[in-house]
């Protein structure tokens, strides 16, 4: 399929970025970001799915990029998208969180979560679902703390239906400061996206 410029493979039970704007604005905020001369050698994609918002980074930024996903459909999906976009060199895709910390630290993070307050009941709820107690969003946020150093600059969506107000929390608890870079509403909610420095050590 076609998306941003981009042609990606898509495997059963693997995100479709097509139906949702996080994606995509998510890609705008960190284009712009590097547009405007932020020039990261190390970036990471926790929660990677189709490989996207990885592959877009590794051609705008020609730097190198892992992206993580805890589905093998999803990393074998992104690993053959990088292939026919031309940067599999700059990319690794892993299911193994041992191999994204031994890549680390990361300069940025990116996150696309799901984020409907919901308990998933099967694989596919999981693409959206982040639990009625937000426990993907907790373990995926820890992850980007346990991967970043003082300097990482994260990125990540969240919606209004979470609220917004819980993801601002969650990252504050973890010694980041989050501030909205872009928006985008849709019939149902307002997608966010963030993003967020260090403010501990």
């Amino acid at each position: 399929m076609e998306f941003l410029g981009m042609r990606l493979i898509l495997l059963p039970h693997v995100f479709d970025p097509r139906y949702a704007v996080s994606t995509s604005i998510l890609v705008k905020a960190v284009r712009r970001w590097i547009a405007r001369g932020s020039r990261p050698r190390k970036v990471l994609e926790i929660g990677c799915g189709s490989g996207a918002v990885s592959i877009a980074v590794a051609r705008e930024a020609g730097c190198k990029v892992v992206g993580y996903d805890v589905s093998t459909s999803a990393v074998e999906a992104a690993r053959l998208s990088a292939r026919i976009n031309g940067v599999e060199n700059r990319t690794l895709f892993t299911a193994d969180w041992s191999e994204v910390v031994r890549e680390g630290p990361y300069d940025l993070i990116a996150l696309n979560p799901p984020y409907l307050p919901l308990d998933p009941i099967d694989d596919l709820d999981t693409l959206w679902c982040c639990g009625s107690d937000y426990r993907t969003l907790r373990e995926m946020f820890a992850r980007a703390r346990e991967a970043s150093k003082s300097s990482t600059v994260v990125f990540t969506t969240c919606s209004s239906l979470t609220p917004a107000t819980v993801c601002i929390e969650m990252l504050r608890a973890l010694g980041f400061d989050p501030r909205p870079a872009l928006y985008a509403d849709t019939p149902l909610d307002r997608i966010w996206v963030f993003r967020a420095s260090r403010t501990q050590p």
